[in-house]
């Protein structure tokens, strides 16, 4: 009876700390695309609506980071975060993914190091997403793995209120300009920038007329920077 008790206890003890470890991702999660809103408003820009399939694929993507200890675009098993983003069952229009690492979970922090990175910033920016999914992951050696995802489906988003002051101007070609970021000694920033998909490219997930972006960050410096 005794080992029952303490089997017992000891199950609650696993089940409390899951629960505060999803607490906690819950606030951090919030905080940031709270930030991210705020610099969207301020672009007279809609806020994004936070989709839980898209949160799904970013999780998916910052555990595989987090388990490998590598930051990257493409997970362990081959995929690009658009499959990742159809494997949730998401009809995506078109997308983008930043992706960061750092030594904590400090949300305002991270947004700062997207933010201060031109094509991460133009992703956060781009009028043409309307949701939005954010997921972080820790890895052995205590190392945070964020993933951003950025969409647009052909269904429409949850809820959506137009800010009665913003005015969307449309660009019939959206052009991703080459960029180079400054590099700091603290940091080290690559973007990959994918042009529209050509009409030959075998890609039935994603229409062959829209733009792919993707960017990542990390905060600490690395022996073999991803080029640009």
């Amino acid at each position: 009876m005794k080992k029952f008790w303490q089997s017992l206890a000891m199950m609650l003890v696993i089940i409390s700390m899951i629960v505060l470890v999803t607490h906690a991702q819950d606030d951090v999660n919030r905080l940031l695309l709270n930030a991210i809103n705020t610099a969207r408003q301020d672009e007279g820009l809609f806020s994004l609506v936070s989709n839980p399939l898209l949160q799904q694929a970013a999780q998916r993507h910052s555990d595989d980071m987090a388990a490998t200890e590598t930051l990257s675009h493409m997970g362990s098993d081959g995929s690009q975060f658009w499959e990742r983003i159809h494997d949730t069952g998401y009809v995506l229009v078109s997308g983008a993914e930043n992706v960061l690492s750092r030594g904590d979970t400090d949300a305002q922090a991270a947004f700062q190091q997207w933010y201060e990175s031109t094509p991460h910033r133009e992703n956060i920016l781009n009028p043409r997403y309307t949701e939005a999914g954010i997921a972080y992951a820790q890895s052995t050696n205590g190392v945070y793995y964020f993933t951003l995802v950025l969409a647009v489906s052909t269904q429409p988003p949850v809820t959506q209120t137009p800010l009665p002051t913003s005015t969307l101007t449309a660009t019939p070609t959206e052009v991703l300009p080459s960029v180079t970021p400054t590099m700091r000694p603290t940091d080290v920033i690559a973007a990959t920038i994918i042009a529209p998909l050509p009409t030959n490219t075998t890609a039935p997930i994603v229409p062959t007329n829209t733009p792919i972006v993707a960017s990542l960050s990390t905060s600490t410096p690395s022996p073999t920077p991803l080029p640009p």
